[in-house]
């Protein structure tokens, strides 16, 4: 007998990208606390938050908007659009996690904060589904994003004046590149030796990927560091 395979149900308030639709299915079915998973805009009551999961109705909310300010790892020298698709897994993720917990511990349902415990437990979940997705995914065109197709041209527009370059993340995103290793180098402090080591396994064709001739990391090479 085949186990019958328990769906949340997904609710676009707009276009989610199809990748994201997938990865709940895989990672949030037969999951009794959680029954819907609603993609939306700027829908979260906490400012900024990407994710939110709440107990009650056993739903994970995804605020695509919200995720086009985040910028913990672009900041890191991630590009901007993988760093937009990679905070949204990991707030899928750590919300799951959540969810998780609940399953388990019921009695959480009475904290308004959970422990530190509990939110170091599905902060390192995100970080564990954005490493399992970008290892077996490349990443998707930008062309097929949903809502956020138009979204990150605008924002990648909207950054070229600061950022002429930046304009070239959209072939370069085609190649599964996620991250020049200069611009990691210098956004994390990494010393000469390290980067000049990561330069050379890049060349060598061990990891990452070069256009022209410059070198980038994959994202899941980036989330590794």
């Amino acid at each position: 007998m085949y186990e019958t395979l328990c769906v949340p149900r997904i609710v676009e308030l707009e276009e989610a990208p199809q990748f994201l639709k997938e990865l709940v299915i895989s990672e949030a079915s037969n999951i009794t606390t959680i029954e819907q998973v609603i993609f939306g805009t700027f829908i979260l009551e906490s400012k900024g938050a990407v994710g939110m999961y709440y107990y009650d109705n056993n739903t994970i909310g995804i605020d695509m908007g919200n995720a086009l300010y985040q910028m913990a790892l672009y900041n890191k020298g991630m590009m901007f659009i993988p760093n937009v698709l990679c905070t949204i897994v990991w707030a899928l993720g750590h919300e799951i996690q959540h969810a998780l917990q609940v399953e388990v511990e019921p009695e959480l349902k009475k904290f308004d904060v959970l422990p530190q415990e509990y939110e170091d437990a599905a902060t390192q979940y995100g970080e564990e589904l954005v490493l399992k997705w970008t290892e077996y995914n490349k990443l998707p065109d930008i062309e097929d994003l949903g809502w956020l197709t138009l979204q990150l041209k605008l924002m990648l527009n909207k950054l070229y004046y600061k950022h002429p370059d930046i304009v070239d993340e959209l072939d370069f995103i085609k190649h599964n590149a996620a991250a020049n290793i200069l611009s990691v180098a210098a956004s994390i402090n990494m010393d000469a030796d390290t980067r000049d080591s990561f330069i050379r396994d890049i060349k060598n064709k061990d990891i990452g990927v070069t256009i022209g001739k410059e070198c980038f990391l994959t994202a899941n090479e980036l989330m590794g560091i």
